[in-house]
C-alpha cells in the first residue's frame, strides 16, 4: 500500500512538474479526489487500476457483499401432542380377554362351555379338589409362539409356529392355577412355567 501511494504521488509531482506554467486543469479531472489536490492526466488510468485491484481494497468488497446477503428466515415448528397408548404395541404372547367372571357368577361363552368343564375335572383329579370350589377366575384367547404354548417341557424340541389358544386361570382353596392350550384340543396345567406331571 505504502508502494502504491508513493508510486501516485511521484507521478502527480512528475505531472505538475509537466504542466505547463499558467496553465489550467482540464474541466473533467478537477472533480478527481487524489489525496494531494491535483487531478490525474490521461496517462495515469493504468496506476489507478492497480491501485483498486491491490490485495486491501479485495477483502472490503467481499465483506461488503456479505452484509448485504440475505439472511434466511427460520421456520418454527409448532409442537404437537402424540398420543402413546396408540403406538405403544402390544406383545404378540397376549390376546383378547374374553371374560373375567365374578366370583360364583361364571359368565363362559357358550362355545367354550365344555372346554372349561374339561380343565375343571382335570384340576379337580389332580389335586383332589371338589369340581364345585373351582372357579374361573379369566379366560384368555392367546396366539403361542410355538408349539410349545408357552409351557415347553424340559429337553423337547416344538415347532417355530403361531398355535392359537388359550390362557386359563382357575382357583380354588385361595390358589390359583394356570391352564395353557391349543385351542380346546390339548392343554397343559402349567408350573413354574413347566408343564405339570
Amino acid at each position: 500500500m505504502k508502494k502504491s501511494l508513493l508510486f501516485l504521488v511521484l507521478l502527480v509531482l512528475l505531472m505538475v512538474a509537466c504542466t505547463p506554467a499558467g496553465g489550467s486543469v482540464p474541466a473533467e479531472a478537477e472533480g478527481t479526489p487524489t489525496g494531494t489536490g491535483s487531478a490525474l492526466s490521461p496517462l495515469e488510468p493504468e496506476a489507478a487500476n492497480m491501485a483498486k485491484n491491490t490485495p486491501e481494497t479485495e477483502p472490503i468488497a467481499e465483506t461488503t457483499e456479505t452484509a448485504v446477503s440475505p439472511t434466511p428466515e427460520l421456520v418454527t415448528a409448532e409442537p404437537r401432542t402424540i398420543d402413546l397408548t396408540q403406538i405403544t404395541p402390544v406383545p404378540p404372547e397376549q390376546g383378547e380377554l374374553i371374560v373375567q367372571p365374578e366370583p360364583g357368577k361364571p359368565n363362559i361363552p357358550e362355545h367354550l362351555k365344555t372346554f372349561i368343564q374339561t380343565l375343571k375335572e382335570d384340576l379337580a383329579n389332580r389335586k383332589n379338589l371338589n369340581i364345585e370350589d373351582i372357579q374361573v377366575i379369566t379366560i384368555e384367547e392367546v396366539t403361542w409362539p410355538d408349539s410349545g404354548i408357552g409351557c415347553p417341557q424340559p429337553g423337547m424340541m416344538y415347532l417355530t409356529v403361531l398355535t392359537p389358544g388359550y390362557k386359563v386361570i382357575l382357583a380354588a382353596d385361595n390358589q390359583q392355577y394356570i391352564y395353557h392350550s391349543k385351542d380346546t384340543t390339548y392343554f397343559v396345567l402349567c408350573e413354574n412355567n413347566k408343564p405339570a406331571p
